[in-house]
């Protein structure tokens, strides 16, 4: 598929002021502005590790807890809740590392790191090297990303996974592959491996992934079926503990049911 001339007109504007910065800043001084880039994500990353010594709450210790008796209680130890590929995930890190705080907040670090890059591949899809830098330093900064970064809990590799379908998507734009869209299915379904709260974005994803390819409706249906296919047979082992926890959904709710003002909030915080 070719790209269409709306976003062509965006690229060619991109281009032309990356360009015009380059020329004004010369060889050396380019060459600096990208030296800056990396420096700055790294700084921004810093801040992950400000409370990294933090002893453990609650809702970690319950983490620990679940993996505590080895890797043959992990099923037993799990509510409806729970969430299998993190517990397993955090068993097999404490098998290699230890089991102190700093241990423990290992994965959720890494895969964080895994979540920037994802976002920088699929920023770099849409905008030039230096837009992408700066999308990723901002993500680095966000309040939700620095507590999720160090918190010993599924959170971070449920942003990983987000983050992997959206940039598989982005791919999927303008390729007919459909290997590519097995992966975007099975990326997709990955994400409520790790949290039942983060299958709000799978919506969302299948709107765009129609947006992309229905001009090409042959493309379209062929790659549509696959990536069903592959997400059906990726959700299946997690149906049994999501049908659990709408039987039992009363029993988990201690807060008002969200309402018109909460959504202005979560789009236009503050």
């Amino acid at each position: 598929m070719q790209l269409s001339s709306a976003d062509s007109q965006v690229q060619n504007e991109v281009h032309q002021g990356s360009d015009a910065l380059s020329a004004r800043l010369g060889p050396m001084g380019g060459r600096v502005q990208y030296a800056l880039y990396p420096s700055a994500l790294a700084l921004a990353m810093s801040t992950w590790f400000i409370a990294i010594h933090a002893p453990l709450r609650i809702d970690e210790t319950g983490s620990y807890w679940q993996i505590s008796k080895g890797f043959s209680e992990i099923v037993s130890r799990q509510g409806s809740l729970s969430f299998p590929a993190y517990s397993y995930i955090l068993w097999f890190s404490t098998k290699i590392i230890g089991t102190s705080e700093i241990a423990l907040r290992v994965p959720s670090i890494l895969a964080m790191m895994g979540a920037v890059y994802l976002l920088y591949l699929a920023a770099r899809e849409l905008f030039e090297r230096d837009i992408a830098f700066i999308a990723a330093v901002i993500f680095c900064l966000d309040p939700i990303v620095v507590f999720a970064s160090i918190d010993i809990r599924p959170y971070a590799f449920g942003v990983l996974a987000t983050n992997a379908a959206i940039f598989v998507l982005l791919r999927l734009r303008h390729s007919g592959s459909n290997w590519l869209a097995a992966l975007f299915g099975l990326m997709a379904a990955s994400i409520v491996w790790f949290h039942f709260l983060f299958g709000v974005i799978l919506p969302p994803l299948v709107l765009c992934f129609i947006a992309f390819k229905f001009r090409d409706r042959k493309t379209f249906w062929k790659q549509f079926i696959v990536a069903s296919g592959a997400f059906a047979l990726a959700f299946l082992p997690v149906i049994p503990g999501l049908i659990d926890m709408l039987r039992t959904s009363k029993t988990h709710v201690y807060e008002p049911a969200p309402n018109l003002s909460d959504l202005a909030m979560t789009l236009a915080p503050g």
